[in-house]
């Protein structure tokens, strides 16, 4: 519309309309027929017979001095019938293919010539040769060129070829609108475009000949011709064209194009030594196969440059997603910053801030360059990875630095194979040889790397890689690495995901060790056409069901050394959702990505979710359409953290109620005195939280606990029972919402209060009736020696409200002296009777109804410090301050020896005294 209103004022200018009036008025509309025939001066030599022939439906856009009509072809052949409604005139002008036409005057035409084509083997596709044409009424009208035709051929042996690009001079149009003379002369350009790109039909060109169409102009300075691969680089070349020799209807043959002839090799694969695999790998074909092969081949890179390339509807998600890792390329850009040297770092910050800023340089500007074509993201990429391999060591002896330097080289080794220098592939492959890969070829430091949860699957994950991209160079070690690998993976998923899919070391590390289990997964299946049962597992395949349900929406379930914030994107649920065959497990991911703006932001492997989408058609039709909610609104499971979830709705837009609770026990990596944890999220509003430990640092992660307990003679990593670990207050039982008892004094604890490591809290039960959702656990285990029994359960009640009954039975001869907490950041006010929970104009009261008249609950603010001198506390100076977010409230409540008594706690709307149900449980007014 733009278009046309803005060449409608030329065209009038250079010639009077012929437009009339008829008394007043456009003359009715009839039915006209126009016979058309195809022009002669286009030569057939070269050209695939009866191609240029009319066929039933085609549609051309005809002037009747009036207005623009679209008549339609009702036969085939050279000379048709084109059929519509006009008004009665002398002559009629048109144009095909209808879409080309923008406006009409006097025997003028304004024909476009596409500035981008699709290219049909040894075809010519409509709207890539326009023609226009006039004749009196009744006469047979021919269409003459308004075009030219380049002819270009591909070599034999050619694959992954993305586009054709031909260009001329600046000052040279070859594309775009031009106003045809259809009487004859030459035509008046108003295009802009010195280029005109074409795109095959399928996913990329075939062997063969493909024509594009130009404007005919003077190309004095010749043509460029550059051929986009995804095998090769690209391959460009200039032609010489003379002057006079492009007009309208000639065909020019530009000639035989080989990108192949770039392809530049060390030396050829050998595949007389190829090893055999115990897992029946084939090996030879690995050697065989091109680059890339890790994660994407070129065929794969094709067809994602295709899909987001779309426009519409149809692919909105993996086009928002590679706007976004573009967008995220464009952020490494400004960062001029060298990699660090390794000699100033500590292995902490080796991890951070070299092995994972080079994941963020190079998986995205390798990405931008494969998808993009621009120059720019080639050579900061190249840059990332001459700086990390030039370093002198990747540090193995954290071992996940070194694991994840490997993925990082691999990749940018792999996608950018063809556009890297001899020199440099040569400097890639040392640094992965030397700094990684022979690290973990020795077994006593194989077995240190993957030992663990995430450690396993990081460590595997980035061995695998670098053997898979390098294996014709060092085939002996890179196979042993790739089975052994794959060996100690699948030896280790029951302790990973058991068989429910709870993954111990929670939400964050889940992100962290499964997306690089789908990585390993992925490459795999893409390589060798089977995970050998890894992707089979059932625990591995049920975990994305467990994450699907521990986010309420905006914050997560947080225990453990776990994250918090839900807004960064699980990678590895998008692989999960394509190998189970089940998009809806995407269904808070998709949700996220439509509906905030801090979804894709900051994840370093964000290039994986375009990469799976492109080559997933169903995955991909499922996230473009409509996902449907989960239909359950609980889900439990057992392993080495067995937890409950519930929630009253799926829309994940604060307005759910969400409450949560897990057992397990302390001995777990990364574990905390967390059992029988829960948190509780309504309106909006997260009312018992959990302490994410790193907000109790204000630098160094980790770091800063590891060496203040290392300095005092212990070990942060180190989970047992007299471990200083849980004299860092955020991992003991103190600041959980949990329950602890400060009868511990001669049981060997550091505390009184501490919880038995080694005791495992289980899931005894589920509660899905009358509305109510819920769990029992079984938390005698956990206080093993200060209780005789204890159970807990929670339940989402239908008024939305949460209720946490304990039932504790104490020993025989000793009184069970017992503290209720819930950290929280509302405002928490304490009362005789209730704490009174506020935020954001809600009111909620916290209270606890005893089975027992004698054991009362005394509620308490238990205060913004570790209670130093108190049960063993010494005081230590690595608790950092955090206590301006979050306070820690409950009760205190003393069970007689022997004693049974059940402590109902309700987080509620109504205050006590109110009961439950009704009006005064309504959601409050703000």
């Amino acid at each position: 519309m733009v278009i046309t209103a803005l060449l409608l004022p030329l065209l009038a200018g250079c010639e009077k309309s012929d437009e009339q009036t008829y008394r007043g008025k456009t003359p009715p509309l009839s039915d006209v027929q126009i016979t058309v025939n195809i022009s002669s001066p286009l030569p057939r030599a070269g050209i695939a017979s009866g191609k240029l022939k009319w066929n039933a439906g085609d549609s051309i856009s005809v002037f009747d001095g009036y207005g623009t009509r679209t008549f339609r072809c009702t036969g085939s052949g050279a000379s048709a019938v084109f059929s519509g409604k006009a008004c009665k005139a002398d002559k009629y002008t048109a144009v095909w293919p209808a879409s080309s036409a923008a406006a009409f005057s006097s025997g003028k035409a304004s024909v476009l010539v596409p500035p981008v084509q699709k290219a049909v083997l040894g075809s010519i596709p409509q709207e890539g040769y326009p023609m226009a044409g006039t004749a009196a009424s009744g006469a047979e009208m021919s269409l003459e060129p308004a075009a030219a035709l380049l002819s270009i051929e591909i070599a034999e042996g050619n694959k992954a070829l993305g586009s054709i690009r031909i260009s001329s001079g600046p000052y040279e149009i070859l594309s775009g609108y031009q106003i045809v003379n259809v009487s004859g002369g030459q035509p008046v350009m108003l295009g802009k475009s010195n280029s005109v790109t074409l795109l095959p039909e399928g996913d990329s060109f075939g062997t063969g000949i493909y024509y594009a169409a130009v404007s005919p102009s003077a190309l004095a300075d010749g043509l460029d011709i550059r051929i986009e691969s995804s095998y090769y680089a690209p391959y460009s070349e200039h032609l010489d064209v003379a002057g006079d020799a492009l007009a309208k209807g000639i065909v020019l043959p530009l000639g035989v194009f080989d990108p192949s002839s770039s392809l530049v090799e060390e030396e050829a694969n050998d595949p007389a030594g190829d090893p055999a695999s115990a897992y029946g790998f084939d090996f030879a074909a690995l050697g065989g196969s091109r680059h890339p092969r890790l994660l994407m081949n070129a065929d794969d890179f094709v067809r994602l440059r295709k899909l987001v390339s779309l426009p519409g509807s149809d692919a909105q998600v993996i086009r928002s997603l590679h706007q976004e890792v573009i967008h995220l390329a464009d952020r490494q850009l400004r960062d001029a910053d060298e990699l660090p040297s390794p000699e100033s770092l500590t292995k902490n910050e080796f991890l951070n801030n070299v092995a994972r800023t080079a994941i963020y340089r190079i998986f995205s500007t390798a990405y931008a360059w494969r998808t993009t074509g621009e120059e720019k993201y080639l050579s900061y990429a190249r840059a990332t990875l001459s700086r990390l391999c030039s370093l002198s060591t990747w540090m193995p002896q954290h071992y996940l630095g070194a694991a994840e330097s490997l993925f990082a080289a691999a990749i940018a080794y792999d996608w950018l194979y063809y556009d890297l220098t001899l020199e440099e592939r040569s400097a890639a492959r040392a640094a992965m040889l030397a700094l990684g890969m022979e690290e973990g070829a020795k077994a006593s430091v194989r077995k240190q790397w993957t030992n663990g949860v995430n450690w396993n699957q990081v460590c595997n994950s980035g061995l695998l890689a670098a053997s898979l991209v390098t294996y014709e160079k060092n085939k002996e070690l890179a196979a042993g690495l790739i089975d052994s690998a794959v060996e100690s993976n699948l030896a280790r998923l029951d302790e990973i995901y058991g068989d429910d899919g709870v993954y111990s070391e929670g939400y964050g590390y889940w992100e962290y060790g499964s997306v690089y289990q789908a990585i390993l997964g992925t490459a795999l299946q893409d390589l060798f056409g089977t995970t050998v049962g890894i992707g089979d597992h059932t625990g591995l395949r049920n975990t994305a069901n467990y994450m699907l349900y521990m986010s309420d929406g905006t914050s997560t379930f947080a225990y453990g050394d776990g994250g918090r914030y839900a807004s960064q994107p699980l990678m590895a649920q998008w692989w999960l959702a394509g190998i189970t065959g089940n998009p809806s497990l995407l269904f808070n991911e998709v949700y996220l990505l439509r509906n905030t703006t801090k979804y894709t932001g900051s994840s370093r492997f964000l290039p994986l979710l375009p990469c799976w989408l492109a080559k997933d058609a169903a995955l991909r039709e499922g996230v473009e359409g409509a996902l449907a909610p989960p239909a359950d609104l609980m889900w439990s499971g057992n392993g080495s953290v067995p937890m409950v979830m519930m929630r009253d709705a799926w829309n994940c837009d604060g307005s759910d109620t969400y409450l949560a609770m897990k057992g397990g026990r302390a001995y777990c990596s990364h574990g905390h005195m967390d059992a029988g944890m829960f948190v509780y999220t309504r309106y909006g509003v997260r009312w018992v939280d959990e302490i994410f430990f790193t907000d109790a640092s204000t630098t160094g992660g980790y770091a800063s606990y590891e060496d203040a307990l290392s300095a005092a003679g212990g070990s942060f990593w180190s989970h047992t029972q007299q471990s200083l670990r849980w004299d860092i207050f955020v991992m003991s039982s103190l600041a959980h919402s949990t329950v602890s008892f400060e009868n511990g004094s001669d049981l060997g604890r550091i505390h009184d209060t501490d919880h038995d490591v080694m005791g495992m809290a289980t899931l005894s039960s589920t509660i899905n009736e009358n509305g109510s959702l819920g769990g029992v656990f079984d938390m005698s285990p956990t206080y093993e020696g200060q209780v005789a029994s204890a159970t807990r359960s929670c339940v989402l009640l239908p008024s939305g409200d949460a209720q946490i009954t304990d039932v504790i039975t104490a020993l025989p001869d000793q009184d069970a002296l017992l503290q209720w907490r819930i950290p929280t950041r509302v405002t928490a006010d304490v009362l005789p009777d209730c704490i009174e929970l506020s935020s954001g104009g809600y009111d909620f009261f916290l209270y606890t109804e005893s089975s027992q008249s004698s054991v009362k609950p005394v509620y308490t603010d238990f205060g913004t410090v570790r209670p130093t001198g108190l049960w063993g506390w010494v005081a230590r100076d690595w608790d950092k301050a955090f206590w301006d977010r979050y306070s820690i409230v409950g009760y205190k409540a003393t069970i007689p020896a022997g004693t049974t008594v059940s402590l109902r706690t309700l987080i509620t709307t109504a205050a006590p005294g109110q009961g439950s149900g009704g009006a005064i449980n309504e959601r409050p007014e703000r």
